[in-house]
């Protein structure tokens, strides 16, 4: 009963976030996020159908929209960087090249694990690619905030909340996800309990930041003079390739 009503919740949430969103023309600039929205939104739709009318196929459609979802919050991630680094189209580039060919490899490096083991089913193949996905935004999210924090970057009202509610949420799923691999479960069933308050409480900040404009900072690179912009971006199109090379030899292995 308490599960079925935070479920409610969350859709009222999500559907409140959308139409406040197009009103105020914030989906127009953060097109990926509210795009997120939007496939969270229809995933679980599509799923209460099926566990509806075709309960047999229920298990194979929730892992192919939950591999929806992980996708879509991935791009997210790079919305928010390209957002907090539209001052500067040198370093943002880059970056966004870099989570790219991250994703891309991290595609193949399922495909080529699941091919390895005996290929099973696509469910099987949405599920493993879906919890690579998750631990690749973890990693990405923890760079980013760190990155966020060395040059006191500021985000802004609507950005920040959105910055904010990802990393609780993506980082509830990590941390739950971590905690699966290991013997012994209790705990990650009780992380898997508080995953629904987890989503509840990152739609709330996202309602609260999202719920009006606000004005855009300016994404200023503090302590980094206008002479070191050149090396920063020299050492961002290294960490490219060096990204690229570990990848690689992940997959080689």
């Amino acid at each position: 009963m308490a599960a079925n009503f935070l479920w409610w919740v969350c859709i009222l949430l999500e559907t409140a976030l959308l139409v406040r969103g197009i009103s105020s023309e914030l989906a127009k600039k953060y097109r990926l996020f509210y795009g997120y929205i939007i496939c969270i939104l229809g995933g679980e739709l599509f799923c209460l159908v099926f566990y509806q009318f075709a309960r047999d196929r229920y298990e194979s459609v929730y892992w192919y929209t939950q591999l929806a979802t992980v996708i879509a919050s991935y791009a997210v991630i790079i919305e928010i960087l390209q957002q907090s680094l539209r001052s500067y189209p040198v370093l943002s580039k880059p970056v966004t090249r870099t989570l790219c060919i991250i994703f891309a490899l991290t595609v193949s490096y399922a495909c080529c694990d699941l091919v390895a083991n005996g290929f099973v089913s696509f469910a099987r193949l949405a599920a493993d690619l879906g919890r690579y996905l998750r631990f690749v935004e973890g990693a990405l999210l923890l760079m980013m905030l760190w990155f966020f924090v060395r040059h006191r970057l500021p985000l802004g009202r609507n950005l920040g909340g959105i910055a904010i509610g990802s990393a609780i949420w993506i980082g509830a799923n990590v941390i739950n996800l971590a905690f699966l691999s290991l013997p012994g479960q209790e705990f990650s069933a009780f992380l898997r309990e508080l995953l629904p308050i987890t989503y509840l409480l990152a739609l709330i900040i996202w309602s609260f930041s999202l719920w009006s404009a606000a004005p855009s900072c300016a994404g200023r690179l503090a302590g980094e003079p206008e002479e070191h912009l050149g090396l920063l971006t020299i050492k961002t199109r290294s960490m490219v390739a060096g990204v690229s090379r570990r990848f690689l030899k992940a997959l080689r292995q």
